[in-house]
């Protein structure tokens, strides 16, 4: 539900780096999501050298741990985000600053 505040000082500041490190957060996590199904469809993007129906590059049974490793992290980081966003704003509405509430 959203809030109304008050703009005081750096308000505006602090909620405009809340929400970009939230994305950021997100963005990284959707790029680690985006590996994690590129593994384990194997994709390949064949130069331009080498035909698509040359040689299979081989498997060594890595493809499906890689990928849940990753998918794991994606999920972790975009859950870091969230805590980040929602702390931060929590603290926002407190009205304490942000190297007291690191600590």
């Amino acid at each position: 539900m959203p809030t109304l505040l008050a703009n005081q000082g750096s308000t505006a500041r602090d909620h405009c780096m809340l929400e970009r490190n939230f994305l950021s957060h997100a963005r990284l996590g959707l790029f680690l999501m985006l590996l994690s199904s590129s593994v384990l469809l194997k994709a390949r993007l064949p130069g331009p050298d080498r035909p698509k129906d040359h040689e299979e590059h081989p498997n060594y049974g890595l493809g499906i741990p890689l990928a849940t490793i990753q998918a794991i992290a994606a999920l972790i980081v975009i859950g870091a985000g969230c805590w980040g966003y929602e702390s931060g704003i929590r603290d926002m509405r407190a009205r304490r600053a942000f190297l007291l509430s690191s600590e």
